[in-house]
C-alpha cells in the first residue's frame, strides 16, 4: 500500500480524517478541520484530487462511492443529516439524523443512499433529495450496510445485536433475518452479487452466509486471530478487530485496524498481512482497500493479494444443488455403472437359448402317448391362467407424534436375551419389524417386534456370530446389519429371516476401526472411526451374501487421539458427515470435497460419546452428549450451540441420544433410571418441556425411535427393552 498526496491545507494539526470509501477506481476520504467546515477528497487513478466542501458543520461520519462512474460522485452523512454529490455539487438530502450516521452505501446507478442512523436504515434518494423508506427491525446500533453487488432491490445491514438483515426495498419489508451469531457486536459487512452476506464481530470472528428465498445457510465460519502472522515485529497480543469486508470471487478481504487479512472461502486458510499502521477507518472494494491512519491525516490505498487457495473453488456441497465433483470420495462407490452393466447383460444374453415365438413349430420329434387322448396334433388342454400377483403394499410414512412419548407399554417389555446382559445400543429397523441390540460381553441380538406377539417363542430373538460388539447399525434396505467394537474388525451380516434364530457367518469384513460404524449413502458406503480418523469404506450389498464386497476409499485426518463418534445420513444422498473426537471438538466433514469443512472446537466440558442426525437433510441440525449431563443442538449456519439441555443426569456412563423422526422431540438415556424427552421447539422453557420415561431398574443407556409408529424404545444395565408412546 502507499500513502495518497494530501493537499498540505489537510496536513495542517487538528486535522484528521473521519471516514474513507473507495470502489474499483476512485479513493475518498472525509477530512475535518479546525474552523471550517469538513470537506471530502477524491482520489482518481492517476492521483488526480478533488476536494467538495461538505454541508455539514462539524463532522462526516460516514462515506461511501457508487461501484460504478455516475453523476453521484459520493454520499454521506454526519450530525446535520445526509448529503450526496451529484455534478460537483454537494447538497443536502431530505433526511434530518438524530444523531450521526454510523455506515451508508450507494447502489450501482448512484440514485439511492442507505444509511444506518442508529437503529432504523433510511433509503434515500441522491437525485432529487427525497426518502424513499425507512426500516426499523434492529435491537442496536447499525454499524454496516451495503447494497447488493451488481445491482438489485436489497441492502443488508449488521447491528450491534449481533445479527444481520436483508431488506427489500420493492416489498418493503425485511426479506431475512439472521439470528444471534456471538457475543459481541458485529462491526463490519458485505454484500456479494450471488447473494452471500458475509459480516464480521469484533472478537475477530467471520462467517459468510448464503441467502435465498427468505432463508440463510452459513457458509464458512472463521477465526481471524488464528491465522499465522507473516511479520515477526506482532505482538502476541495483537488483536484483530475488523473495519471493512470485501468479496474477490473465492476470497474475502478483511481490513483489521493493524493489518489486512485474504480468507479463502474454499480452503478456509486465512493469510495475513501485518505490520501496518493503525487504522481508525478502512473501506473495501474487491481486492482494493483504502484506510485511514489513526494518529494523522493520511490515507493509504493499494490493491491486496489473493488468498491461497488448495482445493477447487465451490460452496460447501451439503449447501450446493450442483453435482458430485468426479474427484470426490463418493464417485469411488462399487455400485455398477450403465456401461458395466450393458456388458454384463449382453454377456447373459449370449448364454441364454433364443424362446420360440408363441404359435411358431419347434423342430422336434413327435411323441404319441398312450395315456393321452391328444394325438401329439391338436391343440393340447388349456392351461388356467394364473392370476397376477398383489401389488406391494405402499410404503408407509413415518407418523408425527401427537405428544411426548412417555407413556408405558408394559406388554411389550422384555429381556433382550436369556442372560440379561447390558444393552449399550439399539436401533431400529426400517421397517418397525425389529431392533438390533448390542450387549456387554455378548453378541448382537435382533429382537422382532412387537415383542408381545412373539414373547416367550422360539422366534422372539436372533444371535450374530459376533462377540462384543459394542455398535450396531441397519441399513437402509434392511437386509443387513453392521457391527463393530470390541476387539474384531467391524464385521456386516445378513439380517435374520423370519424364521432364523442365529447369523453365524459375517457376509464380509472391513480392514480396521472401532465402534460406532454406520451405513451411509444409501448404503453405498459405511462411515465410522478408526483411531483419530474417519474412514470410508465403499460396500457392494447383494442379495446373495457370498457376492458383498467392501473397499476403503478414503480417511479423514484430525489431530484428536480417537474419534468418539460419527452421524450421518443414510436415508438420501447427503455428503455431511459428523465426528466427535477426544480433544472435545465436533468436525462437520464434507465427503463430497473429502476434507473437513468446519471444526467446532469445546464443543462440551468433556469428550462427546454420542451424536444424532436427522432422518431427513431438510433440516440443518444435529446434537452430541457428554458426560458433562449436557445435550447441545447445533445448527450448520451457526458456530455455537442454538440449545443446551440438562435436565438429566450423565456424569458416569455414556448414554445415546435420538431424533424423532417428525424433529420435534429429542430422546437421551440418563442414570437415574430413566429416559428423558425433550421439546426441541421448547428449547430452554420450564420443565413442562421435559418429560421421563420411568420404568428401569438401572441406567438407561441407549434409546431408538420407531420410524414408522409413534413409540420410543429403550435399553440400559438391566439388559430389558421397554416401550413408551404417546398419551393418546
Amino acid at each position: 500500500m502507499r500513502a495518497l498526496p494530501t493537499p498540505h491545507e489537510f496536513v495542517a494539526p487538528g486535522c484528521r480524517v473521519t471516514a474513507v470509501a473507495c470502489n474499483d477506481d476512485h479513493c475518498s476520504a472525509a477530512f475535518s478541520l479546525p474552523r471550517s467546515r469538513p470537506e471530502v477528497v477524491v482520489w482518481r487513478a492517476d492521483d488526480e484530487t478533488t476536494s467538495y466542501v461538505a454541508p455539514e458543520s462539524r463532522t462526516v461520519t460516514a462515506l461511501a462511492l457508487p461501484p460504478e462512474n455516475c453523476a453521484t460522485v459520493a454520499v454521506g452523512g454526519g450530525d446535520d443529516g445526509l448529503f450526496a454529490i451529484v455534478d460537483g455539487r454537494a447538497r443536502r438530502l431530505a433526511i434530518k439524523c438524530g444523531e450521526a450516521p454510523g455506515c451508508c452505501a450507494c447502489d450501482a446507478s448512484g440514485a439511492a443512499v442507505a444509511a444506518g442512523v442508529g437503529k432504523v436504515l433510511e433509503v434515500a434518494n441522491t437525485l432529487d433529495g427525497r426518502k424513499i423508506v425507512s426500516f426499523e427491525g434492529h435491537r442496536g446500533r447499525i454499524t454496516g450496510c451495503a447494497f447488493r453487488e451488481g445491482g438489485g432491490p436489497f441492502v443488508a445491514t449488521c447491528s450491534e445485536d449481533r445479527s444481520f438483515r436483508v431488506w427489500d426495498l420493492e416489498g418493503r419489508c425485511c426479506a431475512v433475518e439472521s439470528s444471534v451469531l456471538c457475543a459481541p457486536a458485529l462491526t463490519c459487512l458485505a454484500f456479494a452479487e450471488d447473494g452471500r452476506v458475509a459480516v464480521a464481530a469484533a472478537d475477530g470472528r467471520a462467517w459468510v452466509w448464503r441467502t435465498r428465498d427468505g432463508g440463510c445457510r452459513e457458509d464458512v465460519a472463521v477465526d481471524l486471530g488464528s491465522s499465522k502472522r507473516s511479520s515477526e515485529e506482532a505482538k502476541d497480543d495483537d488483536a484483530v478487530y475488523p473495519l471493512a469486508l470485501g468479496f474477490d470471487g473465492a476470497t474475502l478481504h478483511v481490513a483489521a485496524s493493524s493489518m489486512t487479512l485474504a480468507v479463502d472461502l474454499v480452503s478456509r486458510e486465512v493469510a495475513a498481512t501485518r505490520g501496518l499502521d493503525a487504522a481508525a477507518a478502512a473501506s473495501v472494494a474487491g481486492a482494493r482497500c483504502c484506510r485511514a491512519l489513526a494518529f494523522e491525516a493520511t490515507v493509504v490505498a493499494g490493491v491486496l493479494a489473493a488468498g491461497p487457495s488448495n482445493v477447487e473453488a465451490g460452496p460447501l456441497s451439503f449447501f450446493a444443488t450442483h453435482a458430485v465433483p468426479d474427484a470426490s470420495p463418493l464417485r469411488k462407490d462399487l455400485a455398477l455403472r450403465k456401461a458395466e452393466k450393458k456388458v454384463l447383460a449382453a454377456y447373459d444374453n449370449q448364454k441364454k437359448a433364443p424362446r420360440p415365438k408363441k404359435g411358431a413349430l419347434v423342430d422336434k420329434p413327435i411323441t404319441f402317448h398312450s395315456r393321452i387322448k391328444s394325438s401329439g396334433y391338436g391343440p393340447g388342454k388349456a392351461q388356467k391362467k394364473q392370476a397376477r400377483a398383489p401389488p406391494p403394499p405402499p410404503r408407509r410414512e413415518a407418523a408425527v407424534l401427537s405428544g411426548p412419548p412417555h407413556v408405558h407399554q408394559p406388554q411389550h417389555d422384555g429381556p433382550v436375551d436369556t442372560d440379561k446382559r447390558s444393552v449399550v445400543h439399539a436401533v431400529f429397523a426400517p421397517d418397525a419389524r425389529s431392533i438390533a441390540v448390542a450387549t456387554v460381553g455378548g453378541p448382537p441380538v435382533v429382537v422382532r417386534t412387537p415383542v408381545a406377539k412373539y414373547k416367550n417363542t422360539d422366534l422372539a430373538r436372533c444371535a450374530l456370530g459376533v462377540d462384543d460388539a459394542t455398535h450396531v447399525d441397519i441399513s437402509r434396505c434392511g437386509g443387513y446389519i453392521i457391527a463393530s467394537g470390541g476387539t474384531v474388525a467391524p464385521q456386516i451380516f445378513p439380517a435374520p429371516g423370519a424364521t432364523t434364530r442365529h447369523v453365524d457367518a459375517p457376509a464380509c469384513r472391513l480392514p480396521s476401526g472401532a465402534s460406532g460404524f454406520r451405513f451411509y449413502y444409501l448404503d453405498r458406503f459405511v462411515v465410522g472411526p478408526d483411531g483419530g480418523n474417519v474412514v470410508l469404506d465403499a460396500v457392494a450389498l447383494d442379495s446373495n451374501p457370498d457376492r458383498c464386497r467392501a473397499k476403503r476409499v478414503h480417511r479423514f485426518s484430525s489431530d484428536a487421539q480417537r474419534v468418539e463418534c460419527v452421524a450421518c445420513l443414510n436415508d438420501r444422498y447427503s455428503p455431511l458427515i459428523v465426528a466427535a473426537a477426544s480433544d472435545r471438538a465436533v468436525r462437520v466433514l464434507d465427503a463430497a470435497a473429502g476434507r473437513c469443512a468446519r471444526e467446532i472446537v469445546d464443543a462440551h466440558a468433556r469428550p462427546p460419546h454420542a451424536l444424532a442426525a436427522p432422518r431427513s437433510s431438510e433440516n440443518d441440525v444435529f446434537a452430541s452428549a457428554a458426560v458433562d449431563g449436557v445435550v447441545a443442538l447445533w445448527d450448520l449456519r451457526s458456530q455455537n450451540a442454538v440449545a443446551r439441555f440438562s435436565a438429566h443426569a450423565c456424569r458416569r456412563d455414556p448414554t445415546t441420544i435420538a431424533f424423532s423422526p417428525c424433529m420435534r422431540y429429542l430422546a437421551t438415556g440418563s442414570e437415574d433410571k430413566a429416559a428423558y424427552v425433550y421439546d426441541v421447539r421448547r428449547a430452554g422453557a420450564a420443565e413442562d418441556a421435559v418429560w421421563k420415561c420411568r420404568g428401569a431398574r438401572e441406567t438407561v443407556a441407549c434409546v431408538a425411535f420407531s420410524p414408522l409408529h409413534p413409540q420410543l424404545a429403550t435399553a440400559g444395565f438391566d439388559g430389558f427393552l421397554r416401550f413408551y408412546t404417546c398419551a393418546d
